[in-house]
């Protein structure tokens, strides 16, 4: 089912769910604010890596940064309501347990379709910052070294882990509110029938 979403700068967040989802969780559905972080997260993977002497943090960071940050997401999907910034304003677990529109949307992103879309767009931007980073990296002087060092690649690839984990998380954010939106008008017919 293909979900048209309304026009606009960003997703427009039906009030009543507004009211249910923290602020922090809400800024992840804004494109805007989440391109900003991701600009400011790659700057030091595209200055760093690719200038590196080393040939392995050139070049496998990029690749198994976003493919460890898919990985997480698709066997542990995210759940809004268990971040640290969602507990401090309020809107933990426990204090949503009531709320219907809460309980949809946690529901929305530990389906079978989310992990899908997860798996997906985690696919999709591995292939895309591995690309970026070995084009940067072919355009810079040839590796001077391969010296493998496990500890390092590891903290490379966190770097552009975080950067996936931005994107996956937005795209998840908009998928799940826009099919919220789908599944309260499906909720709304039917009590009118």
């Amino acid at each position: 089912m293909i979900v048209q979403q309304e026009r606009g700068t960003d997703v427009k967040i039906p009030r009543e769910l507004r009211r249910s989802i923290p602020p922090v969780v809400q800024e992840l559905a804004d494109w805007r604010i989440v391109s900003f972080v991701v600009a400011v997260m790659l700057v030091p993977c595209l200055y760093g890596s690719p200038r590196f002497p080393n040939g392995w943090i050139r070049y496998l960071p990029a690749f198994i940064g976003p493919l460890l940050t898919t990985a997480v997401f698709f066997v542990r999907l995210w759940n809004p309501y268990k971040s640290y910034f969602a507990k401090r304003n309020g809107y933990g677990e426990e204090d949503v347990k009531d709320d219907p529109a809460a309980q949809r949307l946690i529901q929305l992103t530990r389906s079978r379709a989310a992990r899908l879309l997860v798996l997906r767009t985690g696919l999709i931007t591995t292939l895309a910052l591995s690309t970026l980073a070995f084009i940067l990296a072919g355009l810079q002087a040839p590796a001077s070294n391969w010296d493998f060092s496990p500890a390092r690649i590891f903290l490379a690839s966190l770097l552009w882990a975080g950067v996936a984990g931005w994107v996956v998380m937005f795209d998840l954010m908009r998928w799940s509110i826009a099919m919220w939106k789908v599944e309260t008008a499906k909720l709304q017919t039917r009590e009118r029938a």
